[in-house]
């Protein structure tokens, strides 16, 4: 099971052993957003919240959930529990 530290420095668990982190601040942004999320949001309400500065906002979603599937694995398909 991961376990995702968002207090203090984030940091993410693998059955209690630390593991490979996100890169940079939006990665750990969105999964933080993803995890709190009350419902899913859709991928254009994210790309124009969190990367609209970017020229692709979409792009640049595409691109940061991709750094997070790597993070996660295929485990990462399984549910949230808070």
């Amino acid at each position: 099971m991961y376990t995702v530290r968002l207090l203090g420095p984030p940091a993410i668990e693998l059955d209690g052993q630390p593991t490979r982190s996100p890169r940079g601040r939006k990665a750990w942004a969105l999964l933080s957003y993803l995890l709190l999320a009350e419902r899913p949001p859709s991928r254009r309400h994210v790309a124009e919240l969190l990367f609209a500065d970017a020229d692709d906002p979409l792009g640049a979603l595409r691109w940061t959930l991709a750094e997070l599937r790597r993070v996660l694995g295929a485990r990462s398909r399984s549910s949230v529990t808070r």
